[in-house]
C-alpha cells in the first residue's frame, strides 16, 4: 500500500511486541506523528473523517 500510495513519509509495520512498547495499541490504523527530535506529538486512532486535516496540523506542530 506504501508504495502504490507512494506515502512522502516513513511507514512502518509492527509485531505485536512492538505494539506493547508502543501502550498495546487496540486500533487500526494508528497514527504516530513524532516530532525531529522523536518526542511524540499525537497519536491517532482509528480513521476519523478529518483525518487527513488532523494529520496535517500535527505534522505542521511537530516540524515547528
Amino acid at each position: 500500500m506504501v508504495d502504490a500510495l507512494k506515502l512522502p513519509y516513513p511507514n512502518a509495520m509492527g509485531s505485536t511486541e512492538i505494539a506493547m512498547k508502543f501502550g498495546d495499541i487496540v486500533s487500526v490504523p494508528t497514527l504516530f506523528v513524532f516530532d525531529r527530535t522523536g518526542k511524540t506529538v499525537r497519536v491517532f486512532y482509528g480513521a476519523p473523517p478529518d483525518l487527513h486535516e488532523q494529520v496535517e496540523a500535527a505534522l505542521a506542530t511537530a516540524l515547528k
